[in-house]
Parts: C-alpha cells; structure tokens; sequence
C-alpha cells in the first residue's frame, strides 16, 4: 500500500515560481504566473481558489502587432519539459474576486490535472516588482 502512496505523490507536476498580481481596491480580476514541469504527459484541465469565482488558463497572442486573449483551454505538460506561464503569454485569470489581493500575503489555488489529479499550490502575492493590474476586462473574449 505504501508503494502506491509514493508513486502517486511522485507523478504530481512541480509547479515553481507561483506568483500572484496584487490588486487595488475593487479589482474584479488578476493574472497568476508560475512554471510546471510534470514528469509524464500530462494537461492542466482546471483551477479554482476561494478568493475568485473563477480561475481559467488563458493565452495572450500578437497577431500583426495586436494582443488578444484566448481562453479558457486545457494547458498541455510534455513530459519533463517546463511550461511556464508569465506576464505577456500563458496565465491563470483569477476572475470575480472576492477582495483585494495584498502584496506579501499567499493564497492557495487548486490545480487539477488530467492524470495527477487535483493539486493545491500556494501562491505569493507578489509586492511592487510586481504592479497590479489596472483596466482589465476578461468578462469577454
């Protein structure tokens, strides 16, 4: 029984560098950044957190100079290659939240994966290397 214990525990993705947006009073949303790296193929289905009413992966792509976001999509993990996701490219959209989100303070977010299962990830609100967001939209796109 053990053995089954431990290899389960050790197909679980390593997820590093797990950074949150502070945000200003009133923010209805924020992005999360991190890097995955899954020791089998794997995909990131799903997250959630107490502090949103919804946590969706979303991409940023420049087509002819313009941004736009795409999302909600399962997030593919090649075996033992890192998937990051940064300011810029691939982030989890924490949408409707609850409250402010302060600098220095942590909060969990539940990863679900495909083959690993759920996974919580505890998050660090970053401080002011890391401005909030301001005048985002991400109820449509």
């Amino acid at each position: 029984m053990l053995s089954l214990i431990v290899s389960a525990a050790i197909m679980l993705p390593a997820v590093t560098r797990a950074e949150v947006r502070p945000t200003y009073p009133g923010a209805h949303a924020t992005a999360a950044y991190m890097v995955i790296q899954s020791p089998i193929a794997d995909r990131l289905i799903s997250a959630s957190c107490d502090c949103a009413a919804s946590v969706e992966a979303h991409q940023t792509i420049v087509t002819n100079g313009i941004s736009r976001m795409v999302g909600p999509a399962p997030v593919e993990l090649p075996p033992k290659a890192s998937v990051e996701f940064a300011p810029g490219g691939r982030h989890l959209m924490l949408m409707g939240l609850k409250g402010q989100l302060a600098a220095g303070r942590t909060i969990k977010i539940m990863l679900q994966f495909e083959k690993a299962g759920p996974e919580a990830v505890t998050f660090k609100i970053k401080g002011a290397d890391m401005a909030p967001m301001a005048g985002m939209n991400h109820s449509v796109h």
